[in-house]
């Protein structure tokens, strides 16, 4: 049912929104437990980057993947979907 359907969504959400303040701020820890203070900069550049690349990979592929059925290709090229 849509109450269900909406609790697990709204769980799944809870869930990830706990989970951001650690990942937001690993870098640098990340960074102070194994590298050397000169690479320090760069290492934690490359772990804050891995998120926002990640999401946009996530949001990349399923559209490579998932092939259109045709019937409603005309709908998406109207909403500017391709």
């Amino acid at each position: 049912s849509a109450g269900s359907s909406y609790s697990i969504v709204f769980v799944g959400t809870l869930l990830a929104a706990l989970a951001q303040p650690f990942y937001l701020n690993m870098p640098a820890k990340i960074a102070n437990t194994w590298f050397a203070v000169k690479e320090r900069d760069i290492s934690t550049t490359l772990c804050s980057l891995a998120n926002p690349l990640g999401s946009a990979l996530g949001s990349l592929i399923p559209g490579l993947i998932v092939a259109s059925t045709g019937e409603s290709d005309s709908n998406n090229t109207k909403y500017g979907i391709t």
